[in-house]
């Protein structure tokens, strides 16, 4: 059992306009200095996130 490295690009896929998708988020790392994980606003205090992103 393992996990499968992480591969950040999408086959076909094209970058998206800033702004074209306002409730999404990107969670990134101070650590790191980058992203990590995604998530969906879900009200303008709370993301909603999976738990396997701070496990």
């Amino acid at each position: 059992c393992g996990q499968a490295p992480l591969n950040n690009k999408i086959v076909g896929g094209e970058d998206a306009t800033t702004g074209s998708w306002p409730w999404q988020v990107s969670i990134q790392s101070t650590r790191t200095g980058g992203h990590f994980c995604g998530g969906s606003l879900i009200n303008k205090d709370w993301v909603l996130s999976a738990a396997h992103c701070f496990q």
